[in-house]
C-alpha cells in the first residue's frame, strides 16, 4: 500500500522507478514479497514492465537491522531531458 501510495503522489509508474526487495536470512519471505509487490504493480499498471530486483541483503546493513530484515527500495529513475 505504502509503495501505490508513494507512486500516486509522485506522478509516478513503476517504469519510473527502480524497486528492489530486499531480505535478510528468510528467503522464502523476500520471494513472497517481491511475488506480491509484482502481482500489485502490474494488475495497477497494466501497461508498465513492472520489473522488480529480489536481492539479500548485505552484512553492512543486516548488523544494524538484525538477520530478518525485510523491505523495499524505490529509486526514480534519470531521465534524460
Amino acid at each position: 500500500d505504502l509503495l501505490m501510495t508513494y507512486l500516486a503522489e509522485h506522478n509516478g509508474t513503476p517504469d519510473d522507478y527502480c524497486i528492489t526487495v530486499g531480505y535478510g536470512y528468510d528467503a522464502d519471505e523476500g520471494k513472497r514479497l517481491w511475488m506480491q509487490t509484482r502481482a500489485a504493480l502490474r494488475a495497477k499498471y497494466p501497461t508498465c514492465e513492472c520489473n522488480v530486483v529480489l536481492l539479500q541483503i548485505g552484512c553492512t546493513i543486516a548488523v544494524h537491522t538484525g538477520p530478518y530484515a525485510l523491505g523495499m527500495g524505490v529509486m526514480r529513475r534519470w531521465k534524460k531531458a
